[in-house]
């Protein structure tokens, strides 16, 4: 799934084409066989969301030092972070098969991704998933403010 993001493939199958071309570099890459299709859907179906905001917090914890380029900090004399949050349908091509649906034939559900960026690096330094229906204010339970930072965030997070 990292290859998938590295790639920004949209679908299972599109992972496993452009997996055919590593063939022959299983062992660089560190994994023992190119994986199937159907192999891919039934790993993912059990593996949870924290797996992924695993993966994503200790890649940030290695490389965050690469990433700051910014003035910001020492301009305003704190830290500036920006809280906000996406909405990604479950509706489309790709995972149209996923979600409620409604007797009407209407489908409602998606997943939401909260995230505070800092100014100064160019990716989240937190991320936070929910259905898509959870309210922006409830991340602000999750994030803990400090007192040398100014955060900036929309209407949708106050409560």
């Amino acid at each position: 799934m990292v290859f998938c993001c590295l790639e920004k493939c949209n679908s299972l199958r599109e992972v496993t084409g452009g997996m055919l071309g590593l063939s022959g570099k299983e062992e660089i890459v560190r994994i023992n066989h190119l994986p199937k299709k159907t192999t891919l859907a039934d790993t993912n179906k059990g593996r949870k969301v924290v797996f992924f905001e695993e993966i994503y917090n200790n890649l940030l914890k290695k490389y965050s030092f690469l990433l700051s380029d910014s003035r910001v900090e020492i301009a305003l004399e704190k830290k500036v972070k920006i809280v906000d949050s996406t909405t990604i349908s479950l509706f489309k091509d790709v995972l149209k098969c996923v979600g409620r649906k409604y007797y009407d034939g209407k489908s409602k559900g998606g997943i939401k991704s909260h995230r505070v960026i800092n100014t100064d690096e160019k990716v989240p330094s937190l991320l936070w998933f929910t259905p898509a229906r959870t309210h922006d204010h409830k991340f602000l339970e999750k994030l803990k403010c400090d007192e040398h930072t100014v955060y900036i965030f929309d209407k949708g997070y106050n409560d």
